[in-house]
């Protein structure tokens, strides 16, 4: 019993750590859009296409500054093919824009790190 509070409590600390020292939360907006990460000065919403897949947007200050309708650095026009992957690779360019990157390019071996399917 002493070990599963053990962990819970290491659970609840990486929790609190993770969002206090990045400031982000994964939510919902009122149109039903997965919101990737709210930052202070970003916003990624993941949207589904017309085709059933799905792409993602970034906002700064309600400005959009990128839509993404295709899996950056791959040949071609590939939507991602769930929300989650959309989801990720919308964070992954998010801190890479908090963190000053320019340009804020994703690469073939990040979508493999973050398992993206392609």
């Amino acid at each position: 019993m002493r070990l599963f509070e053990g962990v819970s409590v290491l659970i609840f600390i990486s929790f609190v750590l993770h969002f206090s020292l990045f400031g982000f939360a994964k939510v919902w907006n009122q149109e039903g859009d997965k919101i990737a990460q709210q930052s202070v000065k970003y916003r990624g919403v993941v949207h589904k296409n017309d085709t059933g897949g799905w792409y993602y947007s970034i906002k700064s200050n309600k400005k959009v500054l990128i839509i993404q309708r295709d899996i950056p650095a791959i040949v071609g026009n590939i939507a991602f093919s769930d929300s989650i992957q959309a989801l990720k690779t919308a964070e992954l360019m998010i801190d890479k824009l908090e963190r000053g990157v320019f340009p804020p390019s994703i690469f073939v071996y990040e979508l493999d790190s973050l398992k993206i399917t392609y």
